[in-house]
């Protein structure tokens, strides 16, 4: 049963007992009128049916208030449910884009990575003495295939972002879509890197894409997390803070209801 027939219910369910109490009122002027007009013998009888009615038609109302208030308790429950359900779906789609993001910027090229920037560069028609002589372009390529790869991260905040505005407004909605574009900005990043006329103009851009590992203390040989080295890149590298700061806003409003709940 959708929302739209228990909305209908409820108007008919109002409608009949606007009915059932004009009922129960004519009723009791009918008691009044047969007292009136009947002899006391003929009262008593007309009165006892008067009154067997009135009982009747009360406990239907009451049964209609009972059935409204359980109507009432069921929307509340299936709206809570749909809160958790949004909230669990936003927060996968927030940690994996948070997760991606980083790694796209956090790993190094590795050298089948570098193989197929080269091919692409190639393939485009760019000179071999360029591409051996310009290794910030061959990284800003992969780092393009690598956003060119996470499409699908991106495309889950974007198809997320009405849930997120009708479930929990517009901060969260706002935070998503800020998530999502990071996407956009590095790519354009990227592609300023392809453009740039020497090295000096490519490398402000280069830092700016990749996280310099110079100075995290975490090192790929030891048996910290992604989220420890995470969290010590937010210290480090402004993008990173800046989409951490959204993941904690989205986290402050989807946590706490998803909170003791067990979600199997």
């Amino acid at each position: 049963m959708n929302c739209t027939s228990l909305f209908c219910i409820i108007d008919y369910a109002y409608h009949g007992l606007s009915v059932l109490l004009a009922i129960i009122t004519a009723k009791i002027l009918g008691v009044f009128i047969i007292l009136r007009d009947l002899d006391k013998t003929d009262a008593a009888v007309s009165i006892f049916s008067s009154f067997s009615s009135i009982v009747a038609a009360g406990a239907v109302i009451f049964t209609a208030y009972i059935g409204g208030k359980q109507i009432n308790k069921w929307q509340d429950e299936k709206r809570f449910d749909i809160r958790i359900k949004n909230a669990l779906k936003i927060m996968k789609i927030t940690y994996r884009a948070r997760r991606s993001l980083f790694l796209i910027r956090y790993n190094i090229p590795t050298d089948n990575e570098l193989e197929k920037a080269k091919d692409k560069l190639k393939n485009e028609g760019v000179e071999i003495s360029i591409i051996d002589s310009r290794e910030d372009i061959i990284k800003s390529v992969v780092f393009l295939n690598r956003i060119k790869e996470r499409t699908k991260e991106k495309n889950a905040i974007l198809k997320c972002l009405p849930v997120a505005q009708s479930t929990f407004g517009d901060d969260i909605k706002d935070a998503l879509e800020d998530l999502a574009h990071n996407y956009v900005y590095l790519r354009n990043i990227a592609n300023n890197v392809v453009s740039s006329a020497s090295k000096e103009e490519a490398s402000e851009y280069l830092n700016l894409l990749y996280i310099d590992r110079t100075k995290m203390k975490v090192e790929d040989n030891t048996e910290s997390t992604i989220g420890e080295r995470i969290r010590e890149a937010e210290s480090l590298d402004s993008l990173e803070k800046k989409i951490s700061n959204h993941v904690k806003l989205i986290e402050k409003r989807c946590l706490p209801i998803l909170k003791n709940i067990e979600i199997i």
